[in-house]
C-alpha cells in the first residue's frame, strides 16, 4: 500500500511540474498575445493612416490630371476656334473674289456683245461701202 502511495504522490508531483509549467507556458503565452494584439492595432492604425494618405495623394493627383485634361481641352477648342475664323475669312474672300469674277464675266460678256454688235455693224459698213465687183 505505501508504494501505491509513494507512486500516487510521484504521479501528482509529476502532474503538479506540469500544470505548473502549463501555467508557466500560458502566462507566456497569454504575454506574447498581449504584444501580438499591440502591434496589431499600432499596425492597423498605421495602414488606415497610410490608405488615408494614398487616398488624398490619389485625389490629388486625378484633379492634376483633371485640370490637364481641362487645359488641354481649352486649348483645342481655341485653335478650333482660330481655325473656324480662319476660315470663314478665306469663304468670305473667295465668295467676294467669285461674285467679282461673276461680276466682270458679265462686264466682259456685255462688253463682248457691245463690241461684237458693233464690230459686226461695223463690218457691215464696210462692206457696204467697198466697192463691189
Amino acid at each position: 500500500l505505501m508504494h501505491t502511495l509513494e507512486q500516487s504522490k510521484e504521479s501528482v508531483e509529476r502532474s503538479d511540474g506540469e500544470v505548473k509549467a502549463a501555467r508557466s507556458c500560458k502566462d507566456e503565452l497569454g504575454a506574447k498575445l498581449k504584444a501580438v494584439q499591440a502591434d496589431y492595432a499600432k499596425l492597423s492604425a498605421k495602414e488606415a493612416q497610410q490608405a488615408e494618405e494614398l487616398a488624398n495623394l490619389i485625389g490629388h493627383h486625378n484633379f492634376k490630371q483633371k485640370i490637364q485634361h481641362h487645359i488641354k481641352i481649352k486649348d483645342e477648342n481655341n485653335a478650333l476656334k482660330s481655325e473656324v475664323r480662319t476660315l470663314k475669312d478665306m469663304l468670305k474672300r473667295h465668295s467676294s473674289a467669285a461674285e467679282k469674277q461673276g461680276n466682270d464675266k458679265e462686264n466682259v460678256a456685255d462688253a463682248d456683245s457691245k463690241q461684237h454688235g458693233r464690230g459686226a455693224f461695223e463690218l457691215d459698213e464696210q462692206v457696204e461701202a467697198s466697192p463691189r465687183k
